[in-house]
């Protein structure tokens, strides 16, 4: 199979981490990997109750402590809004080919690096000059991790079952074929508010509104380059609050599809004791239309809170405007933005154990004194609410805590990997990463790594119309074949 067709395949697989997962892209790499005689292993575990599975394919001799590992995660972010995918047809698993890019979910972040490496390893292994896996100095593994999207849960889950390890790895990330020494780390907070009086129900007899507010997606990490349509719902509620109307009202929201996308599209669900005129809010940006109790049937259930609960919210989102201040003063050369920087990434409803408004932070920090900072604000912002209002209670949870990755650029590892660059042609150049990898991850657990891959991450990733450069994927080839001769041969 050619490599763009290949390519086209696997983004033609929904892998969506919830609820789809990466079983079935697995079984189709598996006879592809076992055609080529090797060994590959399939690792089940749950996330958020899905069953998912990681992939693990290895090569040469036996000797389990000290392989050379190529991961690559295999699961994506939701497409979002389908129709946005305007180069697809609005198929974001319709892969494209235009101007010399491929397109779709997926293309650049990251399944399109596992067709590169399969690729790479078939045309090694098809060389009668070369030396076959059994007499390769040391192992090769290659990895197929799932739930990245969702705070390298797959990849955490193999590192602690010893599913595999390695004394050295590259982390398949895009960075458009550049070797990555460094880059920051990520922590996830959620703050839950908790009405001590219960929620409030459906009542015929009010007003019923659907305001929808519309932003621009993006990678978490990069939240200067999208618009957060949840900050803009919440911008519109401060407002709201202070008027009349803002006084009898009971309202829900719902917003974001992964903890590590800038959202782009808010939806508010107000019910009141009066008709609203929104025509007092033009400075706001949203569509509105009046709601029907079928149409929040719709959304799967529903319950209705107090402006008090949102307004305790309004507290924690300035705590972190003030911890974004602090971080703009704190400048770090060589990533985009120069900072560490936090944003807002979900809104949602959850009814267990009790009714409660769930909202999930996200940061990126290059200090891991930045990621204990961000954290030990909010823990503080919520304490005070506490103290504060009685109306609700107020709940923070450390969710995860990544950290960043710092490869020495004089190691021996990173030496050579350049050397295979310059070799193949392509940039030997090191460079810096904004997003956080599972890279990170690894060097936590003693495994010296480089992020290296096809395709762009700022401006591409996480949003409508992913791309990959074809001239990427087969320069990718080039350095994954080379790698695997230099460090298993």
């Amino acid at each position: 199979m050619e490599l763009l067709d290949l390519c086209k395949k696997i983004i033609s697989i929904n892998s969506v981490t919830i609820p789809n997962g990466t079983r079935e892209i697995i079984d189709f790499l598996l006879p592809l990997f076992k055609d080529l005689g090797l060994e590959t292993t399939l690792q089940e575990f749950p996330i958020e109750g899905h069953p998912n599975f990681n992939l693990l394919v290895t090569a040469g001799p036996k000797d389990r402590s000290k392989p050379f590992l190529i991961n690559t995660h295999l699961d994506t972010v939701a497409p979002g809004t389908q129709k946005k995918w305007t180069v697809c047809g609005g198929n974001a698993f319709e892969a494209t080919v235009k101007d010399g890019f491929l397109y779709g979910l997926g293309s650049a972040d990251t399944k399109c690096a596992m067709a590169c490496v399969w690729v790479a390893l078939k045309s090694l292994l098809q060389d009668a000059n070369l030396p076959k896996p059994k007499d390769w100095t040391i192992p090769l593994f290659i990895s197929g991790t799932a739930g990245e999207e969702r705070g390298l849960l797959g990849s955490h889950h193999a590192l602690k079952t010893n599913f595999f390890s390695a004394q050295m790895a590259l982390d398949s990330e895009p960075t458009e074929n550049h070797l990555v020494w460094s880059h920051k780390g990520l922590t996830h907070v959620t703050v839950q508010a908790t009405p001590k009086q219960g929620t409030i129900p459906f009542h015929a007899g009010k007003k019923h509104y659907h305001l929808e507010f519309q932003g621009e997606a993006a990678h978490s990490s990069t939240p200067h380059l999208g618009k957060n349509a949840i900050l803009l719902a919440l911008d519109f509620l401060r407002e709201f609050f202070e008027t009349p109307s803002g006084k009898s009202i009971s309202l829900f929201i719902k917003s974001g599809t992964a903890p590590n996308v800038i959202p782009e599209n808010a939806h508010l669900y107000l019910q009141t004791d009066e008709a609203i005129s929104f025509s007092d809010f033009s400075n706001h940006a949203f569509s509105h239309h009046d709601a029907t109790e079928e149409d929040l049937k719709k959304l799967g259930g529903y319950v209705f809170f107090p402006a008090s609960a949102f307004q305790g919210i309004f507290k924690v989102v300035s705590a972190m405007h003030g911890i974004q201040k602090h971080f703009s003063l704190h400048q770090h050369s060589g990533y985009n933005p120069p900072h560490s920087s936090t944003t807002a990434t979900l809104a949602k409803v959850l009814k267990r154990p009790k009714p409660h408004l769930e909202f999930l932070f996200d940061c990126r920090f290059v200090e891991e004194a930045e990621g204990k900072y961000f954290h030990k604000q909010l823990e503080e912002a919520v304490f005070a609410l506490n103290q504060n209002q009685d109306a609700n209670e107020f709940t923070l949870h450390l969710e995860r805590f990544n950290s960043a990755m710092q490869t020495p650029t004089n190691s021996a590892f990173v030496k050579t990997l350049q050397l295979v660059a310059h070799q193949v042609g392509i940039s030997s150049e090191l460079r810096t990463k904004t997003g956080c990898t599972e890279g990170g991850l690894f060097a936590q657990h003693g495994i010296q790594t480089v992020v290296f891959g096809p395709g762009r991450a700022e401006n591409n990733i996480h949003k409508p119309n992913e791309k990959v450069s074809i001239s990427d994927l087969e320069n990718a080839v080039k350095f994954y074949r080379e790698a695997i001769k230099t460090f298993c041969f």
